[in-house]
């Protein structure tokens, strides 16, 4: 695939959630997608929310992709 064609490249986007060495092509119409998948936004999402005491037992580490607990 030539990431140039089209105007890819300037969609071409890395995942916004830490430690996910995921990249993606933006397809959406405004082109402010921050991450690879659903799931990266709801474990950046769930961390942030243990984080602030509001929905949580206490902090928990932020998972890495791929590693189940």
């Amino acid at each position: 695939m030539q990431l140039h064609a089209g105007g890819l490249v300037r969609r071409a986007r890395c995942c916004a959630a830490p430690g996910c060495p995921a990249s993606f092509i933006d397809t959406t119409k405004r082109g402010q997608r921050r991450y690879c998948s659903g799931a990266c936004s709801a474990r950046l999402r769930m961390h942030r929310r243990r984080s602030s005491g509001i929905g949580g037992a206490g902090p928990d580490p932020l998972p890495l992709p791929g590693n189940r607990a």
